[in-house]
């Protein structure tokens, strides 16, 4: 296998436009990543795109890297990982850590630390479930859901950190992240009796020639206003919204979670792959 990086986003959009168009949900994540840096939702310091080809100089895979979050892993054959493994360590060898399909992972993991002199400590491992919308449900939940606006940026803030914090994910630019999703319409509020309870978010739609892919997160309600039906109404309200555009939806979950994972379930989400985080000390 071939491993290539390139520098300039669009580039890297371009070389990867068949193979995220035949695989639309899990390389989803790069893909509105890219696609926010090149519209300028998002700025990073720096970054690394890297193109895997076969024997035929066919796409069959890519990984990204912004600094300070960890390496994402698309799906691949599963021998390029040994090239990938040393495309890295020449390149960007001082990892925090990998992220991507569960497989592929763990053998970029056995292979980065078997080449290393000393072997990175790994300071967690964290699953997440990858979920592709089919039919929606939606639930009789009291309230109803409204745009976030700019007057809401202080609560909004709060909450994405608390959630942050609940979940052990590293809130790397927060509020850029916050701002630039309300100014987009990103962000959206459950209101019952002229409350904030909940929240849910997404990502810009990725495009393709296959179609539009929207992925929610994330989806919060403060720990006293749980046990309500908020969150899945938020979700559900969402969903459908994202469906009107059109737009296809997908969302990950934390695989620990057994209470989000059947919320979504019942909301009408499907199982596509399971994905694993490993962060290094």
């Amino acid at each position: 296998m071939k491993i290539t990086r390139v520098k300039p986003v669009a580039e890297f959009l371009d070389a990867t436009l068949d193979l995220r168009s035949a695989d639309p949900f899990r390389t989803n994540l790069v893909g509105s990543v890219a696609t926010s840096i090149l519209d300028g939702q998002r700025t990073y310091d720096d970054y690394f795109w890297w193109i895997v080809t076969d024997d035929l100089n066919q796409v069959v895979g890519f990984m990204m890297r912004t600094p300070p979050h960890g390496l994402v892993l698309s799906p691949m054959p599963i021998q390029a990982i040994p090239d990938c493994v040393e495309a890295i360590l020449q390149a960007d060898p001082d990892l925090p850590g990998v992220n991507g399909p569960k497989t592929l992972v763990l053998a970029f993991v056995e292979g980065y630390q078997s080449k290393m002199s000393t072997p990175r400590t790994i300071s967690s491992e964290r699953g997440e479930l990858l979920y592709a919308l089919g039919a929606l449900q939606i639930p009789t939940v009291p309230g109803v859901l409204k745009v976030a606006e700019e007057s809401d940026t202080d609560l909004m803030l709060r909450w994405y950190r608390a959630f942050g914090d609940e979940v052990g994910l590293p809130m790397h630019g927060l509020e850029q992240s916050v701002r630039s999703g309300i100014a987009r319409q990103g962000i959206h509020i459950w209101v019952d009796r002229d409350q904030p309870v909940s929240i849910a978010g997404f990502a810009s739609p990725v495009l393709s020639p296959q179609g539009s892919v929207a992925r929610i997160g994330p989806v919060y309600t403060p720990p006293e206003l749980r046990g309500k039906g908020y969150a899945s109404a938020a979700t559900a309200a969402l969903s459908q919204l994202l469906l009107d555009l059109p737009s296809q939806v997908m969302l990950y979950t934390d695989a620990a979670n057994p209470t989000s994972n059947g919320i979504y379930i019942k909301l009408g989400y499907e199982l596509i792959d399971e994905n694993l985080e490993i962060e290094f000390r």
